[in-house]
């Protein structure tokens, strides 16, 4: 018998909060972070995708349909095909809000950068690009929050 938790055993690791220490608090690990994740969730995604776990899971659906049998108990059938689509739509959505995550950080990559290696006086030209930045990335979202079709969406 298969388990979802055996069938996939990365994936609950790559959806996981923890897993991955970032030595370089800041705007660079907080990027470095969501890279990292973005990889490792392609890759989930990738497999998902892919023709042996597509496969398995037509296997899956079409011993489901099959009268008698005593391969799997098909009782489980249903409730882990139910359990790896929930998976599958949760890495979904952890890679779309990976992805939003890495562009938004890498737009302000070139402000954070005199933090890092500038002049004190860089640092005080970069403050208001990066204020004005982040201050256009939330009237965006605020647009978006308060349109009618992002609420009846959400």
């Amino acid at each position: 018998s298969v388990s979802s938790s055996e069938a996939c055993p990365p994936t609950a690791k790559v959806l996981g909060k923890g897993g991955l220490e970032v030595k370089d608090v800041g705007p660079k690990g907080e990027l470095d972070f969501w890279r990292s994740k973005m990889q490792r969730l392609n890759s989930v995604s990738e497999y998902f995708q892919s023709a042996k776990c597509k496969e398995l899971i037509g296997v899956l659906k079409e011993v489901s349909k099959v009268k008698g049998g005593r391969m799997i108990s098909k009782t489980r059938i249903p409730e882990l095909l139910n359990r790896w689509t929930n998976l599958e739509n949760m890495v979904t959505m952890s890679a779309t809000e990976t992805k939003d995550n890495v562009k938004y950080l890498s737009s302000l990559q070139r402000f954070v950068g005199p933090f890092y290696h500038g002049t004190v006086k860089g640092m005080n030209d970069a403050i208001p690009a990066l204020l004005n930045s982040v201050k256009v990335s939330l009237h965006v979202l605020v647009n978006l929050c308060s349109s009618c079709d992002f609420l009846h969406e959400h």
